[in-house]
């Protein structure tokens, strides 16, 4: 990686220009900043963000002794949702793996743990060095009152786009995570791909899902009426049982793992089985086919936006909406092509 010197020769400016200007320091004008931070990337530099902190402590004369750390921020119901969500659980992993990259250690936090209220939260965050915030929330509407939280720190939202609130935010791509399922099950012969989810996960994700398929059916089989998404609430076999009798797709597209059980017990021969495709595909479904989400990813990305945001001084809602959006993956199963009927 190069060094304050080889920048400073490559830009045509002094190596305390350049200093200033990769601490984002105002004194430099910010077109100076940006020519001479665009150089710096294309040289290969990357700033560690515990020396950054560290020195501009020093200068500042305070305590140098602790690192930045970041927080991992849970903000589901459920307390153990990274150990007991696989979703959640690789986001975490990409999250650690990214910081300690950067030069960050990682504090986690539950939102929900009893007594904590916001302010003592902030006092927390303060306490522990704390320079951004990684926000792993289940519902979007929670974030509107988290602004005492967020308003005061770099933050980026993991798994989906926030409507509500322009945060950053890192999450997979559902939109072509749902289109590269029906086009694989278009490719393989069948006729009527479906999608079967939990009303709220679709909501969450703005609709992309169900968006996704229908684009597939568009490219397709245009002019055709595809099944409407079935979108539960919970585990409901019974509004499946409705839903498929009445649709009779050939196969389904979905987040529910309890649908494979359902289509073994109805299905009379192996041939009359839907095949299946999860849309998050993990070791629990490890004998379906599937798209891999790249969970990881997301967190690794996450905390990069979140890196950045830290280095410019960026807080609270962004001026315009934006984020990181990575694609899946197929990751191959027991599908195979499906023969045409003779007419």
């Amino acid at each position: 990686m190069p060094n304050i010197r080889e920048i400073a020769a490559a830009c045509g400016y002094a190596k305390s220009t350049v200093s200033l200007a990769l601490r984002n320091d105002a004194s430099i004008p910010e077109a100076t900043r940006a020519k001479i931070r665009k150089e710096a990337r294309r040289l290969g530099y990357t700033a560690n963000a515990t020396v950054s902190r560290l020195m501009a402590e020093l200068r500042r004369g305070e305590d140098a002794r602790h690192r930045a750390n970041i927080a991992l921020i849970n903000a589901c119901a459920e307390r153990e949702v990274f150990r007991k969500r696989h979703t959640f659980g690789q986001w975490r992993a990409g999250v650690r793996r990214k910081a300690r990259a950067l030069g960050y250690g990682v504090e986690e936090l539950w939102l929900h743990e009893p007594g904590l209220s916001l302010r003592r939260l902030r006092q927390i965050l303060h306490h522990r060095s704390v320079v951004g915030l990684v926000l792993a929330p289940e519902d979007g509407a929670l974030l509107g009152g988290l602004r005492e939280l967020w308003g005061a720190q770099p933050t980026v939202v993991l798994g989906f786009a926030p409507e509500a609130v322009n945060l950053r935010f890192a999450c997979s791509d559902h939109f072509a995570v749902a289109e590269l399922a029906a086009e694989r099950l278009f490719a393989l012969g069948h006729r009527r791909p479906a999608l079967v989810t939990y009303g709220n996960v679709e909501d969450l994700v703005g609709r992309r899902f169900s968006a996704g398929v229908w684009a597939a059916w568009q490219r397709h089989a245009p002019g055709v009426p595809p099944p409407p998404p079935l979108l539960l609430e919970g585990d409901d076999r019974r509004a499946f049982e409705q839903w498929f009798e009445a649709h009779r797709p050939d196969a389904l597209m979905t987040l529910v793992p309890a649908v494979k059980s359902w289509c073994e017990s109805r299905a009379t021969t192996r041939r009359t089985l839907p095949a299946l495709v999860y849309l998050d595909h993990g070791p629990y479904v490890a004998d379906w086919a599937g798209i891999d989400q790249n969970n990881e990813g997301v967190g690794e990305g996450a905390v990069e936006l979140l890196a950045g945001l830290i280095q410019s001084g960026d807080r609270g809602e962004a001026e315009r909406p934006g984020g990181l959006l990575l694609e899946g993956s197929w990751v191959h199963g027991p599908l195979r092509a499906r023969r045409s009927k003779r007419s």
